[in-house]
């Protein structure tokens, strides 16, 4: 294992090389280089999520991931981190009792393209949420929520909302649209939140 680094200096191109046992001389491997990418202030497991994978056989990492991101919020635990691959996810998703960190890649990446490319559809299910937190202070960051009543935050939650994109929302859940606090919840961040395109009586 790499030892004696820290986050910045382990992030990026590493060059591979080969050792001839028989020589002792070594030589780069060419055409061959390791990407390292790391998130930083981490330190629960990391679990993917991507429209080719699969919730029954795949375990969730990175090579094997979940299809759905409902299957990873269900795996996870305190202080893990989900990260969503590009595509478009028709889901209502629930986080309970939970602080977890779900972002697409653009948590890893600070490439804001990745906001449009990764998407939460409720599939106008309009009594139900995009995202509903309940009591839990978990980061949501980088993503898309169209057709769905939009977030939720419940009674004694504290969520942090950044880089998200609010299209074409509305609901009949008698709450309001778009983005919803209750009155008993505590602080929500929201930074870098946009919303578009909202229908509903609260905003």
């Amino acid at each position: 294992p790499l030892s004696g680094f820290d986050g910045e200096e382990l992030k990026g191109t590493w060059k591979l090389w080969g050792y001839n046992t028989g020589t002792g001389q070594t030589s780069t491997l060419t055409g061959w280089s390791l990407i390292v990418e790391v998130i930083t202030n981490h330190t629960g497991n990391i679990y993917y999520v991507s429209p080719n994978g699969d919730d029954n056989l795949f375990t969730g990492i990175e090579n094997y991931p979940f299809k759905t991101i409902g299957k990873a919020i269900q795996e996870a635990s305190n202080n893990d981190t989900i990260i969503v691959k590009p595509g478009t996810y028709i889901e209502n998703v629930e986080i309970n009792d939970k602080n977890i960190t779900l972002g697409s890649l653009y948590l890893t990446s600070n490439d804001t393209s990745y906001i449009s490319q990764t998407i939460i559809d409720g599939s106008n299910d309009l009594t139900r949420w995009g995202i509903d937190f309940q009591s839990n202070n978990s980061t949501f960051t980088g993503f898309t929520i169209t057709k769905s009543g939009g977030v939720v935050a419940r009674a004694g939650s504290t969520p942090k909302l950044s880089y998200l994109y609010m299209i074409d929302n509305s609901s009949q859940v008698g709450d309001g649209t778009g983005i919803f606090i209750e009155e008993a919840s505590g602080t929500v961040e929201l930074d870098n939140v946009k919303i578009m395109g909202t229908i509903g009586n609260k905003r």
